[in-house]
């Protein structure tokens, strides 16, 4: 394996973990005491900006780091793509391995294990 590839592998693992852990930073994000900012509208913005904005803590480095290491214009382009694409994949397939085993909020009648009505994989 040559180093765009090493790089590239620790780039997908690094968007893999990231997409998991963005579950609980999420859920940390969701029971922050806000004191008496949360009493106004400002903090509307600040979480939407915290929701998103989390997003960029792969990306930078990954961008930074494979520029200056290129060997073509278009491999920060790719490390970031692969990246997230990674990052999504790795949330998504968390949601659904929480969601077949029950463990979302409102979202308990939905366990894999769980006694199925005739409607089950249609709202599944």
């Amino acid at each position: 394996m040559n180093e765009l590839q090493r790089r590239f592998l620790l780039y997908a693992i690094v968007g893999l973990i990231f997409g998991i852990n963005d579950w609980f930073y999420l859920d940390w994000l969701a029971h922050i005491s806000w004191g008496r900012l949360g009493e106004t509208i400002l903090v509307i913005p600040i979480i939407i900006v915290r929701n998103y904005g989390i997003w960029l803590v792969p990306i930078i480095p990954v961008a930074i780091y494979e520029a200056r290491h290129r060997q073509r214009i278009h491999n920060p382009m790719l490390a970031g793509m692969l990246t997230w694409s990674c990052a999504l994949s790795s949330y998504y397939a968390y949601y659904g391995i929480l969601l077949s085993l029950g463990k979302l909020p409102h979202l308990e009648h939905l366990i894999i294990f769980g006694n199925k009505d005739e409607k089950f994989w249609y709202y599944y």
